[in-house]
Order: structure tokens, then sequence, then C-alpha cells
């Protein structure tokens, strides 16, 4: 076990950190499944905006992959709260960080990113809004480097959607084993 020498075993004992930990580790695991899933599909519409044949298509593209982001930007934000409210705080209570620096800065990278990401997200809404309001106006079909340049609008989504993967992954490699190590000892102790 890589991470159980980290591990309080006397927290393990106490039945209400346990209920907390085993709820939270469950909960970690399911929402990025749901998050991952919209995140890809949020994704490959961002990289189909570019290829817009028409205006009207472009504008279509762009509302819709707005809706989807709010809701993401929505689901990941409460995500966020949660864990630093909720399954961080029921980690700390059973796991020692101060001794592992890597894993205490891999949390802190892991935060990181996450606000990165949440700031991409927020950087498209407005440049889509901006994008949306000169759609809607006409006045495209005059100006091609305009055109142009409005369907590079959802690049900071592409972005938000890389940094979110590689946040996943990192989560997936590093706290879902930590939280399995925790389980297992759960269960044998």
């Amino acid at each position: 076990m890589k991470y159980y020498h980290l591990v309080d075993r006397d927290a393990l004992e106490d039945p209400s950190r346990k209920t907390m930990f085993v709820h939270s580790a469950r909960r970690l695991k399911d929402k990025h499944f749901y998050m991952r899933r919209k995140m890809d599909t949020i994704y490959e519409m961002s990289l189909r905006i570019s290829s817009a044949s028409t205006a009207d298509h472009l504008r279509e593209s762009l509302t819709e992959l707005r809706v989807k982001t709010l809701v993401l930007l929505n689901a990941l934000t409460c995500h966020a709260e949660w864990e630093s409210r909720e399954f961080f705080a029921s980690l700390r209570a059973l796991v020692y960080f101060q001794n592992d620096p890597k894993l205490r800065s891999s949390l802190a990278l892991l935060e990181h990113d996450q606000v990165i990401a949440l700031d991409y997200f927020r950087t498209f809404l407005k440049r889509s809004d901006a994008a949306l309001h000169i759609l809607h106006s006409g006045a495209l079909p005059h100006n091609l480097a305009l055109y142009e340049r409005l369907k590079q609008t959802a690049h900071p989504v592409t972005q938000a959607c890389l940094i979110l993967k590689c946040h996943f992954d990192m989560e997936e490699t590093c706290i879902i084993p930590l939280t399995d190590e925790i389980l297992r000892a759960m269960k044998a102790g």
C-alpha cells in the first residue's frame, strides 16, 4: 500500500468519520464519471465550432455550447465547493498530508488547475455572449475576417476541457488510489 503509512489508524476507528469518508469517496467517483461525460461532449462540440459553414450554423452551435457549458460550469462549481468543504475535510481527518510533500503539492496543483479551467469556461461565456450579439446583428455577410474570428470563440472551452481532463486524470491517479487504500483499510480493520 503506497499511502497506508499516511493514514491515521485511530481515526479509522471513528464510525462517523468512516461513514462520511465512504460516502465522500463514492460520490467523488460518481461525479467524475458524470462530469467526464459532460466534458467530453462539450469538448467535441467546441472542436466542431471552427468548421461552422454558415453564420446560422455558428449561432446555433455557439448557443448550444453555451447552454451545455453553463450546466457543466454549475456542476463543476458545486463539485469544487463540495470537494473543499466535505471530501477533503473527511480525507484530512484520516490522512497525515504533512508527512508527504509530494502528495501535498499534488493537491495544491489540483486545486489550481480547477480554478484555471473554471476561468477558461467563464472567458468562453463572455466571448460567446459578444459573438452571439454580433451574429444576431446580421453584420457577418459583409465581414469574412470577423466571421473567421468568431469561429474561434470556443477555443477557451477547448482549453478548459483539456485542463480538466488532466485534472481528473491526476485525481484518479493520486486521490482515488489513496481513497481506495483507506477503504480497504477500513474493511480490514
